[in-house]
């Protein structure tokens, strides 16, 4: 009965509802979740191991325990001998990078979206770019979880690998929502800057950061709307004042938002109201997103979509995948996005 033993789903969504797979998401599909074999939870110091199985109808699951927990017994065994070293796993050579989208192209995204915010169309969008990484070899997926692990322990890490060597994985500092019963958590992120290299460099960055009329008025679309979306849906906690997300990186301005759900509805139905929030659509969102589709070349995929898991409950929890790249043999593709609105100037968004 203890609820970090229970089955779980893993997956996510694409971008857009009309999702149609190019070359580097052929693989993908609308939405894709899957149920593991092994299932390995750790919360606060406790870890737990799961085995999930299908069983035909025709067979007596009591006849089975016995081989379920030798193979659990195994599984630990394996798991403490340390059997995937993953220090020593080297990792491919970069050969190329390359950058289907030019600087030129770039700007005139940027200026076509600040034109079309200025001429009051909409408020604000989001735009995407990609880079293509051709490694010598296959590249190993494992030593990049470490080293996600290892460099951004504060985010929402995660790899999806639908078949062995082609992979979807980031480290995204932005939950799009969690459930748990009744209980609902989000945020609002957006607005960036740099982390300095002394505690006083660091300090006047962020305030940079906080005292910007650019990044806050970005930044307050993103909570409002959110909020706005959420508000038949949940009685919401006060909402406080905007802080930072400082990263090993880069720090954000944050804004934590929790509530109560008026309703059993589960974190699905939560994040099919919230996608795409202002933070990686735009406001207003259909403008936004018909503009997304005009302007850019690429198709996104999943890239800024919904990755996460859900339980028997409904609930869950759902990160924003950003910070992401996609991974098939020896090539992978790395993605980011910019915030545009009205006063953005393509150098700040490069």
């Amino acid at each position: 009965d203890n609820p970090l033993t229970a089955p779980r789903l893993f997956g996510g969504f694409s971008f857009r509802s009309d999702f149609a797979p190019d070359n580097t998401w052929a693989i993908y599909a609308p939405a894709y979740f899957v149920l593991p074999h092994y299932q390995l939870v750790s919360i606060d110091g406790e870890m737990w191991l799961t085995i999930n199985t299908q069983i035909p109808m025709d067979e007596n699951p009591d006849d089975l325990v016995d081989d379920l927990k030798a193979a659990l017994s195994q599984k630990i065994a394996q798991l403490k001998a340390g059997e995937w070293d993953v220090i020593n796993l080297r990792q491919s050579s970069l050969q190329t990078v390359n950058y289907p989208m030019t600087y030129e192209m770039w700007d005139e995204m940027i200026s076509t979206a600040t034109r079309r915010i200025r001429g009051g169309e909409l408020n604000k969008v989001v735009l995407s770019r990609v880079a293509e990484l051709q490694f010598q070899s296959r590249v190993n997926l494992l030593p990049i979880l470490r080293h996600l692990a290892d460099h951004y322990a504060q985010c929402y890490r995660f790899l999806f690998e639908p078949r062995p060597h082609f992979a979807f994985y980031g480290a995204s500092p932005e939950l799009i929502a969690g459930v748990h019963g009744n209980k609902i958590e989000t945020m609002g992120l957006a607005g960036s800057i740099g982390r300095g290299d002394t505690p006083e460099s660091d300090a006047a960055l962020g305030n940079e950061l906080l005292t910007s009329s650019k990044n806050r008025h970005e930044h307050q679309i993103v909570v409002d709307k959110i909020c706005d979306r959420l508000q038949p849906l949940a009685d919401l906690d006060d909402i406080p004042d905007m802080g930072l997300l400082k990263l090993s990186n880069i720090q954000h301005i944050y804004t934590p938002i929790h509530g109560t759900l008026k309703q059993d509805m589960g974190v699905l139905s939560v994040i099919e109201v919230l996608h795409p929030t202002p933070a990686l659509g735009g406001d207003p969102r259909e403008i936004a997103m018909g503009l997304i589709s005009e302007l850019e070349p690429i198709p996104r995929g999943w890239y800024g979509a919904p990755v996460g898991w859900v339980d028997a409950n409904l609930d869950g929890q759902f990160s924003v995948a950003i910070r992401s790249a996609v991974a098939q043999e020896s090539r992978v593709w790395v993605y980011s996005g910019a915030g545009i609105v009205a006063d953005c100037l393509p150098p700040s968004e490069s």
